[in-house]
C-alpha cells in the first residue's frame, strides 16, 4: 500500500513550493525507515531511494532570489527547510550508504571541473554535499581518512579536488564560506597530505578569507581559521613566522579618534 503512494511523494518532494515539500518530508522520513528494516531492496525500491537522493540534491541548491546581503523571512524559511533536507539525507546514507557516497562524487566532480563557467548555487551545493557527507557517513573522532576504503578513497580524492582546483577564488559568498566550513570539517585531510597545508593558509590570509570585503564572511572565517590552527598545532610550526608576517596589519589596533576608542565597528 506504501508503495502505491510513492510516485505522488515524490512529486510534492520535488514541488516547486518548499512549504509543499517541507510537508511530506516526514513521511518520507518514514519510508526510508521501513526500507532500513528490510535485509534486501527491490529494483523499485532502489530506484525510489535514488529519487529521493536526486531531488534532496535539487532542492538543497539556492536560488535566484536568495538575497545573501539582507537575509530575510524567506531566506531564514529556507535555511531551516535545508536543514530537514540534510537529516532526508541522512535518512538515504543509512538505507544506501553507497549510492549517497556515488551521488555526491558525481555531483561534486561534474561542478568542480568546470567550476570557472558554473553558477555559484550548483558550486555551493557541490561543496555542500561533502560537507554534509561527513555527517551523513560518520567516523569516529573524525577519522575519515581510516576504515572504509571506498569511503576514504572517494573523500580523500574531492579534497584533493578542493584544495588544488582553485574553486576558493570563486566571486560568491556562499561559495567562499562553504569551502572554509568543509576544510575545517574534513582538517585530518592535512594530516594526510600536508603538502597541502600551504595552498589553504594562503586562501585563509588574503582576500579570499580575513581580507574578504564582507564583515560577515571575515568573522566566519577567523573564526575557522583559530580552529583550523588548533587542530593542525603539529603541522603549524613550519608556517608560524609566515603566518604571523602576513596577520601583522591585522593585528594592529586603530588609534582613538578624538581621544576616545571607537567601541563599535563594521567587524
Amino acid at each position: 500500500a506504501t508503495e502505491a503512494k510513492i510516485p505522488l511523494m515524490l512529486q510534492l518532494l520535488n514541488h516547486e513550493d518548499d512549504d509543499i515539500s517541507s510537508n511530506i518530508i516526514g513521511f518520507c522520513y518514514d519510508y526510508l525507515h521501513t526500507l532500513k528494516q528490510l535485509s534486501i531492496l527491490s529494483d523499485q525500491q532502489n530506484a525510489n531511494v535514488q529519487a529521493i537522493m536526486l531531488t534532496v540534491v535539487k532542492k538543497l541548491t539556492y536560488d535566484e532570489e536568495y538575497n545573501f546581503e539582507n537575509e530575510g523571512e524567506d531566506e531564514a524559511m529556507f535555511v531551516e527547510y535545508r536543514k530537514q533536507l540534510k537529516l532526508l539525507l541522512d535518512r538515504v546514507a543509512q538505507v544506501s550508504p553507497d549510492l549517497l557516497l556515488t551521488t555526491v562524487c558525481r555531483v561534486f566532480n561534474s561542478a568542480l571541473q568546470k567550476w570557472q563557467c558554473t553558477q555559484f548555487m550548483e558550486v555551493e551545493v557541490a561543496i555542500r554535499l561533502l560537507y554534509m557527507l561527513g555527517e551523513a557517513l560518520p567516523a569516529s573522532h573524525g577519522a575519515h581518512f581510516s576504515g572504509d576504503t571506498n569511503k576514504v578513497n572517494a573523500v580523500q580524492e574531492m579534497m584533493q579536488t578542493l584544495v588544488t582546483s582553485g574553486v576558493s577564488a570563486y566571486q560568491h559568498t556562499s561559495v567562499t564560506l562553504e569551502f572554509f566550513e568543509t576544510v575545517v570539517r574534513y582538517d585530518k585531510f592535512f594530516m594526510v597530505e600536508p603538502q597541502h597545508i600551504p595552498t589553504v593558509l594562503l586562501a585563509f590570509l588574503d582576500h579570499r578569507g580575513l581580507r574578504h570585503p564582507s564583515p560577515k564572511v571575515r568573522s566566519r572565517i577567523a573564526y575557522l581559521f583559530s580552529r583550523f590552527v588548533k587542530s593542525l598545532s603539529k603541522q603549524m610550526n613550519t608556517f608560524i613566522e609566515e603566518i604571523l608576517d602576513r596577520m601583522q596589519d591585522l593585528l594592529e589596533l586603530s588609534p582613538p579618534e578624538n581621544g576616545y576608542h571607537a567601541l563599535l565597528s563594521s567587524d
